[in-house]
């Protein structure tokens, strides 16, 4: 009888329709007994594929269970047992994705083969341990061969380059530890890792570190097969804090690099106008932007006129003072109602601004937003000048609350300056160049790592043509000379 028909009498080999073994069933319901008695009896069993190409050992590793795994290794067979096993044969990197370092042990100790497997999408057992930034598996998997380092995957990337796109630093200096030359891998784009990590905008922190610690021209200079820099590919991906980074470290020559467009950085950074003033948001957009700084000039008029007749300290009831304020003669009481004043008024100019906003003509929005923000912004600025002296004129002697009080309106003062300062300070025509320093400040802020983050090169031409006025042109213009100027200084103290 032939091994085909021999198997069929075999109840250990017999599938369902799924083509799951008893052994399968008995994993899927984590039965130890039933799992040893069938291991016992049939060893091979375990190295059996279902219709998904799973095999037991597969889910036992991918469960975790090292236990119930060394047991399944003990009892099968050892020679060439790597070679009869069906379905998915990339076990440890199974074992990497559980995070289990016993199991990576238990595996590579009795077949070293597997080691070499690669995954459904190409990527090596290191490769794949750097993708989700196991440390620990890394480690284990480097201590015994460094090879794997310099094997790419299908895609032609390199471990080291996976582990820099994913952001994991603790896998990168790993990596780099055991093989320093591994930093200037090439992928198939001709891109080391200095080039990865500008154009996903992660680990700006690293950058710094590594371009301390390395050979800056080696990495900075290298052009990938587009002829671009780093610096090309983090002013192409609108990455600012990246860009500030590697203006740090460039030297003034590297700036003038061109790619194979004959482009260089500097150049896309004003072509795409990434300096650009924003617009204003379109459609139903547009009419809720207007309809939220209506409210907020709303709320801020309806605050700063009733503090007016709620003076600080109260009034005199008595002769010869009666209805005058209390505090009348402290100067700070003064500031309070000249900040009060302001902070109302302002905030009627943008209620009165706006409501011409609301026509609906893209011109008048345009306009109004011009002068409405601004003066929304100085409202906003105003508002809490006046609850600190009014604060101040009536605590003035509790040094603690007016120490709380002054570090309180400090920190308010920064926040606003930088959180909200530069969306209104884009809006207004002809910033002086020496706003360029203070805008380099709040681009340090900017999230490069977020996939989400909007991108001058994925607007739609729809909205690039509709964009395209002359006073936004010359507004840009204005803007990027800005830029250019801080740029130029920061390249000569380079």
């Amino acid at each position: 009888m032939s091994r085909e028909g021999m198997e069929g009498l075999n109840p250990y080999v017999l599938k369902n329709n799924d083509g799951d073994t008893a052994l399968h069933l008995a994993m899927k319901c984590r039965s130890a007994q039933c799992i040893l008695s069938l291991v016992h009896a049939y060893p091979q069993a375990c190295f059996l594929a279902n219709n998904k190409g799973v095999s037991p050992l597969f889910i036992a590793i991918q469960e975790g269970l090292t236990a119930m795994v060394k047991s399944l290794l003990e009892n099968s067979d050892s020679d060439g047992t790597d070679l009869q096993l069906e379905g998915r044969k990339d076990l440890v990197h199974v074992a990497l994705k559980a995070r289990n370092t016993d199991i990576i042990d238990v595996i590579l100790k009795k077949y070293p083969s597997l080691e070499n497997e690669r995954d459904e999408e190409g990527m090596t057992c290191l490769s794949f341990g750097a993708s989700i930034g196991f440390y620990k598996g890394v480690c284990n998997l480097l201590d015994r061969s460094t090879r794997g380092v310099y094997e790419c995957n299908d895609d032609g990337s390199f471990p080291i380059h996976i582990a820099v796109q994913k952001c994991h630093m603790g896998v990168v200096f790993a990596i780099l530890i055991r093989c320093p030359n591994s930093k200037h891998l090439l992928n198939r784009k001709g891109q080391n890792i200095l080039h990865i990590a500008s154009r996903s905008g992660k680990a700006a922190f690293f950058l710094s570190v590594l371009l301390e610690r390395t050979s800056k021209v080696q990495l900075m200079e290298k052009q990938d097969i587009d002829g671009n820099t780093p610096l090309h590919l983090a002013t192409i991906s609108w990455r600012p804090r990246t860009i500030y980074l590697l203006l740090f470290h460039y030297k003034g020559k590297c700036m003038n690099t061109v790619n194979n467009d004959a482009r260089q950085s500097t150049w896309l950074m004003f072509k795409k106008k990434i300096t650009r003033r924003t617009d204003p948001p379109a459609g139903d957009k547009n009419k809720d932007y207007v309809n939220t700084l209506l409210v907020v000039a709303a709320l801020v008029a309806t605050v700063t006129f009733a503090a007016g007749f709620t003076i600080p300290g109260g009034f005199n009831s008595s002769e010869p003072n009666q209805g005058l304020p209390t505090l009348a003669g402290d100067r700070k009481l003064t500031y309070f109602m000249v900040f009060d004043i302001l902070a109302m008024q302002s905030s009627i100019v943008t209620i009165a601004t706006l409501i011409w906003a609301q026509l609906g003509d893209p011109a008048l929005v345009h306009t109004s937003l011009n002068v409405a923000l601004p003066s929304l912004f100085f409202a906003l600025l105003c508002m809490p000048a006046a609850f600190y002296f009014g604060v101040f004129v009536v605590f003035a002697r509790v040094k603690g609350l007016v120490i709380f009080l002054d570090v309180a309106s400090a920190v308010f003062i920064f926040l606003m300056l930088f959180l909200l300062g530069p969306h209104v300070l884009l809006r207004i025509p002809g910033i002086p160049a020496a706003f360029g320093a203070y805008f380099v400040l709040f681009v340090l802020l900017v999230d490069d790592d977020h996939h989400e983050q909007a991108s001058p090169a994925k607007i739609s031409s729809k909205e690039a043509s509709a964009a395209k006025s002359s006073s936004e042109e010359a507004s840009a213009a204005k803007i990027s000379v800005t830029t250019k100027k801080v740029l130029t200084r920061k390249s000569v103290s380079f």
